[in-house]
């Protein structure tokens, strides 16, 4: 089978599933209107489709081995600028990062592979998850069990990529995406008159030593050649210019490319928040609030599905990049349990006239790739099940 002709054939469905998520955008699990949809169409395919952690799961065939396909539902809570005749009628809502293409690519996929059902050898998994900007979607349906009964044997993922040749894929090896852990931290102190600082314990002032506490780690305590970011974003305290408050609150994010140095920089921002404000007389509660873990491509993997792509869509079509990113991305769920790759298709250039990035309000993605992004979700699927089956 051409997965390509299969797909230029449902290329008009696969846009028009795009353009109605596009504009019926939705965030973090609050997605009535998108899982509503993506059910109905799952359904019109021959599928019968579960919810599961807030998000729906489609099977295709049975017994092992089985990879697992994803795509991300969800939207940003912004507004979009732009004037296409489907944008966004959600006010405050808008898929500025490309999930709506994700699920229109992946229910592309499902169209084309429904129609080889009988010569399947194992099983294929849907994966539509929500949440993944919050970062808590795919760790939801992991809990909720997606990743069994059949149990997953591997996992591919999928995003678009601006500033990208428009169809084009681009992978890497190794870890990737950094992990990303959220982490508040309270401090009290001892409130007091502006003009009579030695009667009082100030929070803002324990709060600043221990900000430049928080960054010596990552300037003497990670590996240089190591991909760590500690951001403090948020820093709230007081209201008044002659009022020394009891209190301070920080927020931020840690973000490394190891599992060993995540797990070692939050046992020190720990003592590093403790005894900080212990040494002024203060105290200090650090408390993470979330974590992604780090995103880490199979090399092996990678390879296969890279000369997969390259059988389907050309040498010049497929490239390898060195890529060690701060953001974070949920699909390391996935990739901390099985081996898994994340791609990333090409939507255009600046010269192309696409000149925006993801979650810039003005952002706009090229439609044509869709179709090559669904081509290889399809062949690298069903190519890796007949590898398997071989072994």
């Amino acid at each position: 089978m051409d997965f390509i002709i299969a797909s230029r054939d449902i290329e008009q469905q696969i846009i028009a599933d795009r353009r109605f998520l596009h504009q019926h955008a939705e965030v973090g699990f609050d997605l009535p209107e998108t899982r509503a949809y993506v059910i109905s169409r799952l359904k019109e395919l021959g599928y019968s489709p579960k919810e599961m952690g807030q998000g729906i799961v489609a099977q295709l065939g049975e017994g092992s081995p089985c990879i697992l396909l994803r795509a991300d539902m969800d939207a940003l809570p912004m507004e979009e600028e732009n004037d296409l005749s489907f944008r966004s009628e959600n006010h405050g809502k808008a898929h500025t990062c490309g999930h709506d293409m994700h699920t229109a690519m992946l229910l592309g996929a499902a169209a084309i592979l429904a129609r080889r059902k009988k010569e399947l050898h194992g099983t294929i998994k849907f994966m539509f998850q929500a949440n993944e900007e919050g970062g808590q979607g795919a760790k939801a349906m992991v809990d909720a069990g997606v990743l069994e009964n059949p149990k997953v044997d591997a996992a591919i993922g999928m995003h678009t990529a601006a500033a990208r040749d428009s169809g084009s894929f681009y992978y890497a090896t190794g870890s990737t995406m950094a992990s990303s852990d959220g982490f508040t931290v309270e401090i009290t102190g001892k409130g007091g008159h502006g003009a009579g600082p030695q009667f009082s314990i100030d929070p803002i002032n324990i709060a600043c030593h221990i900000h430049l506490g928080l960054q010596e780690l990552i300037a003497r305590e990670a590996p240089p050649a190591e991909v760590t970011v500690l951001t403090i974003g948020s820093l709230h305290s007081g209201t008044a210019g002659n009022i020394i408050p009891q209190t301070a609150t920080m927020q931020g994010t840690l973000r490394t490319h190891s599992e060993q140095t995540r797990t070692k920089l939050k046992r020190r921002m720990d003592e590093v928040c403790q005894y900080t404000a212990k040494a002024f007389g203060g105290e200090a509660k650090l408390t993470f609030s979330f974590g992604i873990p780090v995103l880490f491509n199979d090399a092996g993997m990678a390879e296969t599905l890279a000369q997969t792509l390259k059988t389907h869509f050309g040498e010049d079509c497929v490239h390898k990049i060195d890529m060690k990113l701060a953001g974070s991305e949920d699909f390391a769920e996935l990739s901390l349990r099985v081996p898994s790759v994340y791609l990333s298709i090409g939507t255009g250039h600046e010269k192309d006239g696409f000149p925006y990035g993801q979650h810039h309000p003005k952002v706009i993605f090229d439609e044509s790739c869709m179709k090559n992004g669904a081509a290889a979700y399809a062949a690298c699927a069903w190519e890796w099940l007949e590898a398997a089956r071989e072994k």
